[in-house]
């Protein structure tokens, strides 16, 4: 008995969708009654409280990242220098220099940090500020590439990776955690000179988040991903390690759900961390029964075997024996629980399936939404497709304006001296980094 379902035909289509249907990479929301999803080719969505829909942006520009300080004041930033603003009717579009803008994020609209990467692995992240009518650069003191920020209003922090050389023979991904508080910056983990931190510099983070009243990192290290939470008492504990099979060292999304519970999220189903342990909700979780084809097949011969002996029994006037009827209640029940239980299964992996790059933001609890080409709304273990984009004309658009110089930062004061990354020449070429958490 071989089950076939018109679930596998759907999941095919989806596989063959248009190449034009991009991916949301970041999302973001002050409220579960105000979400934004931003993706590749300036696809942007918006939740009101009600429904989905689009706010095009009308040019083809890679966004990584959104924040707003109102309705009205949206801010979405993106690669090759894109700088999006959201007027409440709008979008306002530059491009602010050629970098790539990785991550966003404020106090206030006139307290807009936003940081971002060139090319050169020598060259140290660029931040930007927004004072409400203006951007001006701030000078970070270590080259490295950056992969987030994130704001415990008004210290602002950044986390990223860079390389180290223990030994001249030994080079070693670094962890890099700035802090600006007060006006000043802090660093942890590698700081250009030093292992200030072994936990924090033990990783490359490609994310960083903050919720109930935490602040998680999350990245690859040497044996896996790893994520480190730092409460409001301070001191960085890593979490369980975390390893779904099928699922590659750097394929999960961490978050930190609205009521602190850390989060992760990979392609094909999330976990969430439970009592001190990871509980895994994956699309494969749900299946036949665990019955073999050989199982399938023995049953399939005995239902063919008692079909013939009904029939011959009836055809010979012959009283049909109850015990054949029984047996063959008893296996058609089965076959139907494993036509519902493969159905069931076909459905999970449909909701379940968010996606390699997917971007997740927490609404109430510990519920949260995910989204890659498609958004989703997850409720305890149980997920719906909230939104789907079906237009090409939401992909349409002009390219980037010519880009304007973006503010450089002042110089460092001679008593503030730069540290250096140790070892030979320039700094090998990284991972982007940057792109991670919402490349498609």
């Amino acid at each position: 008995m071989r089950v076939r379902l018109p679930f596998l035909a759907a999941a095919l289509a989806v596989l063959a969708a248009p190449a034009h249907a991009q991916s949301y990479r970041a999302m973001w929301g002050p409220g579960p009654n105000d979400i934004w999803a931003v993706g590749g080719a300036g696809l942007v969505a918006h939740f009101d409280g009600r429904a989905w829909s689009q706010r095009p942006t009308g040019y083809q520009a890679d966004l990584n990242a959104v924040w707003g300080a109102a309705p009205n004041d949206v801010w979405a930033v993106g690669e090759s220098g894109a700088v999006f603003h959201w007027n409440g009717s709008a979008w306002q579009v530059t491009r602010l220099g050629e970098h790539d803008w990785v991550s966003i994020g404020g106090c206030a609209a006139n307290d807009v940090w936003m940081v971002g990467q060139s090319e050169d692995e020598d060259e140290a992240p660029t931040l930007l500020h927004w004072n409400g009518s203006a951007w001006s650069a701030e000078r970070l003191s270590i080259p490295f590439r950056a992969a987030g920020i994130a704001l415990a209003c008004p210290d602002v922090w950044i986390a990223g990776a860079t390389y180290f050389d223990p030994r001249p023979d030994q080079r070693r991904n670094a962890g890099v955690l700035m802090r600006r508080s007060g006006g000043s910056w802090t660093m942890t983990g590698w700081n250009g000179r030093d292992m200030t931190d072994p936990v924090v510099g033990g990783a490359s983070w490609t994310s960083i988040a903050l919720g109930g009243g935490s602040t998680l990192l999350a990245g690859v290290g040497d044996n896996g991903p790893v994520a480190i939470v730092s409460g409001r008492t301070g001191g960085w504990r890593p979490l369980p390690a975390l390893s779904v099979p099928g699922v590659e060292r750097d394929g999960y999304r961490f978050i930190l759900a609205a009521d602190g519970t850390p989060v992760a999220v990979f392609e094909k189903g999330f976990a969430r961390l439970v009592n001190g342990q990871w509980a895994v909700t994956a699309a494969g979780d749900v299946g036949n029964g665990d019955r073999s084809d050989s199982t399938e097949a023995e049953e399939e011969a005995e239902m063919e075997r008692l079909g013939r002996q009904l029939t011959a029994d009836i055809a010979a006037g012959r009283q049909p024996s109850q015990d054949v009827i029984r047996r063959m209640s008893e296996l058609t029940q089965g076959m139907q629980q494993v036509v519902q239980r493969s159905a069931a299964a076909g459905l999970r992996a449909e909701l379940l399936a968010f996606g390699s790059r997917a971007a997740a933001w927490p609404t109430v609890g510990g519920d949260f939404y995910v989204a890659g080409a498609k958004i989703f709304r997850v409720r305890g273990n149980e997920s719906e497709v909230v939104y789907e984009v079906r237009c090409r004309a939401c992909y349409s658009g002009q390219q980037l304006p010519p880009a304007t110089a973006a503010p450089s930062a002042p110089a460092a004061a001679p008593s503030a001296p730069t540290p250096s990354l140790p070892g030979k020449g320039r700094l090998p070429r990284l991972p982007r980094l940057p792109r991670l958490p919402g490349r498609p």
